[in-house]
C-alpha cells in the first residue's frame, strides 16, 4: 500500500536531543536539524506542526540490539510513536535504526563536522534512507 502523503519526517529519538530528517523531491533524505527532546509534549506538538506544513507521515527509529532484541529504549520509541500518531493524526512507521549512529558519525567526520557537534539529524537521515529503500 502506498502512502498518500507527499513526504516523510524521520526521527532519531533521544532523551535530550532529537534528530530530524525530511524527504525531499525524488525521495531524497535530507537532514533537517536537531531539536530539544526533553519536553515530550512540546516535541510532539512541534513535530505535528511540521508534518502538517510538509504534508508528511513519520518514520521513528526503533533501537534494537545487534542480535535484534529490543530493550527499554525500543519500548520508549514504540510508546512515543503511538502518542505521535494519536496526537498528529499522521501515520507513523517504525524503522530499525541499528548502526545508524555509527554511520552518522562516519558521515559527519567525512563532512568536516567537529567531534562534539550533534549528529542526530544525520542519524535521522540514515533512518529515512533505510526506510525509503524498503518502500521502492
Amino acid at each position: 500500500m502506498s502512502d498518500t502523503r507527499t513526504g516523510h519526517i524521520a526521527i532519531d529519538l533521544g532523551r535530550r536531543r532529537v534528530g530530524i530528517a525530511v524527504s525531499g523531491p525524488g525521495g531524497v533524505a535530507l537532514p533537517h536539524g536537531v531539536i530539544d527532546g526533553r519536553d515530550r509534549h512540546a516535541l510532539i506538538e512541534q513535530l505535528a506542526r511540521l508534518a502538517r506544513e510538509r504534508d508528511a507521515d513519520f518514520v521513528v527509529g526503533l533501537p534494537r540490539e545487534l542480535d535484534g532484541r529490543e530493550r527499554r529504549p525500543a519500548a520508549d520509541a514504540r510508546a512515543f510513536a503511538r502518542t505521535l500518531e494519536r496526537v498528529s493524526g499522521r501515520r507513523v512507521h517504525l524503522q530499525d535504526e541499528t548502526l545508524t549512529t555509527a554511520e552518522a558519525q562516519r558521515l559527519a567526520q567525512a563532512a568536516g563536522r567537529k567531534p562534539r557537534d550533534p549528529i542526530d539529524d544525520i542519524a535521522a537521515q540514515q533512518i529515512l534512507i533505510e526506510f525509503l529503500a524498503t518502500q521502492r
